[in-house]
């Protein structure tokens, strides 16, 4: 159990002056009754504690905060029990609870990493494997020896576990690590054996996880590759997996269920597998619309991008969209408009005066180097933008090119070639920026059909790209056959 100290420096209060003697009265009080109770989450049990005592009030407009010490904890991790460990992990995770400082939320979470491969782990509940794992992968953290044993450790344990806590962290897992196939036939086996009832809910953690671990796998296999014959496409192994396509067929049979977060999952993984039974999405699509209200703004983005891709939706969907777009839009993060207007624009939907608000608003806005490409790539589509206004992008653009990813550099191709804009100077400065990066072999197909669409494959990137261009070139040459024949070609490229 943690000491009164820690405690105290665990959960601090920003108190008017006038209630500091109310929180020291009953902080012994606190310290009693919390040696008995059973509590998840410490910072909501301080909050309840003191919120419910008349005598204390916050400095806080709306909901009490609790600032925790996280310097203070960052030592103490080997001290404490991993029960303790248990509760503290979704706080810090949240970065709400406290006065948030990158250096010190590595060096706990290192820390508990540290704690973990280091000690015996025969007392740790599967609870909390399950809650490092989602908290380890939601954050982007572990190393490769950690994910390593705490894989081992679940897939172990994988009968001890209730379902959709292995779900969750497999969910969490996939984020940074590859889970091994036997992982997801252990786990096919397990719903199998007990007939598990397979929910929207499942189906939202299970599909984007497997669909992320299937394209971590595929790149290590390219990379690895030492033949010519290119591994089988990600579309074909997910088809002879038998978990996925038992998810699969449950998500569309039950997508009429689906909370939000589910819906949305669901939505963009056969988004991912370019998934085209038209009943499926009208379903989505009035879902979404049942649920629109219960949305945040990152969620509305994403169900836009996702209609958007897949060319979905009917006029109801889209007027809907641009209706909270233009409502909403002074006070929207610019990521989530650059994503709205990503959306319009694969859809080819919305008004002029949508187009011509979000794009004035987004092009006086202080953009990201990533948010500057996805909005020029998307505007790319906007026939009413004027020259001038072109002129002003290109002028932002080469301003920071030298920031640019290869990724940047492939939205910016896409939007000046489509629009057909762009000074020598601009496209002069893509090459250069090209040449000097190195690029992955996928990414120098797109980089190839762009640059060739936009008629600016100059002599210098064609030879840049000599190796992946008779490939295709012949693959390009097979489509174009096909569309004149009217033939669907079985594979895109």
């Amino acid at each position: 159990m943690l000491s009164k100290v820690s405690l105290r420096n665990l959960a601090r209060f920003t108190c008017k002056p006038s209630t500091q003697n109310a929180v020291q009265r009953t902080h012994q009080q606190f310290l009693c009754q919390f040696k008995s109770a059973q509590v998840a989450n410490l910072t909501q049990s301080y909050v309840n504690f003191f919120t419910s005592n008349q005598k204390a009030s916050f400095t806080t407009i709306a909901q009490p905060k609790p600032q925790l010490d996280l310097g203070a904890m960052v030592n103490d991790v080997q001290n404490q029990s991993w029960e303790e460990i248990y509760k503290l992990l979704p706080i810090v995770a949240s970065r709400r609870s406290f006065e948030y400082n990158s250096k010190n939320f590595k060096q706990f979470f290192g820390n508990v990493e540290t704690k973990f491969i280091r000690e015996d782990t025969s007392l740790i509940s599967n609870d909390l494997l399950v809650e490092l794992g989602y908290i380890y992968g939601m954050n982007r953290l572990g190393s490769k020896g950690f994910w390593e044993r705490l894989i081992s450790k679940v897939k172990n344990n994988i009968g001890e576990i209730e379902l959709h806590q292995i779900a969750r962290f497999i969910y969490g897992a996939t984020c940074v690590a590859t889970v091994a196939p036997g992982f997801l036939e252990e786990l096919e086996n397990v719903i199998q054996e007990h007939r598990v009832p397979i929910t929207t809910a499942l189906c939202g953690y299970l599909m984007p996880s497997i669909l992320r671990n299937m394209k971590r796998i595929q790149a290590e296999a390219i990379k690895n590759q030492k033949s010519e014959n290119r591994p089988s496409s990600m579309r074909a192994k997910l088809d002879k997996l038998p978990l996925w396509n038992n998810l699969k067929d449950h998500a569309v049979a039950q997508i009429e269920e689906a909370r939000v977060v589910e819906l949305i999952e669901i939505a963009l993984a056969l988004t991912a597998v370019r998934y085209q039974n038209d009943g499926f999405w009208t379903s989505v699509q009035q879902r979404a619309l049942e649920l629109k209200d219960e949305m945040d703004e990152t969620q509305i983005a994403s169900l836009v991008e996702v209609f958007g891709n897949m060319k979905k939706g009917g006029p109801n969907f889209w007027q809907e969209m641009e209706s909270y777009t233009l409502e909403n839009f002074e006070r929207l993060q610019i990521k989530t408009l650059t994503e709205i207007l990503n959306g319009f624009a694969n859809s080819g939907e919305g008004s002029f005066r949508m187009w011509n608000e979000l794009s004035h608003y987004l092009l006086n806005a202080d953009l990201s180097v990533s948010e500057l490409a996805k909005t020029v790539n998307s505007l790319g589509n906007n026939e009413t933008l004027s020259d001038n206004k072109w002129e002003d992008i290109e002028t932002k653009v080469l301003k920071m090119m030298p920031e640019f990813k290869i990724i940047n550099i492939l939205d910016i191709i896409v939007g000046f070639g489509k629009s057909k804009k762009g000074s020598p100077k601009l496209w002069s400065s893509i090459e250069e920026k090209i040449l000097s990066l190195e690029v992955s072999r996928s990414l120098q197909v797109m980089l190839y059909i762009n640059l060739k669409s936009a008629n600016k494959l100059s002599p210098a990137l064609a030879t840049h790209f000599q190796a992946v261009a008779p490939k295709i070139e012949k693959a390009l040459e097979k489509v174009r056959k096909m569309k004149q024949a009217r033939i669907k070609p079985k594979k895109q490229i």
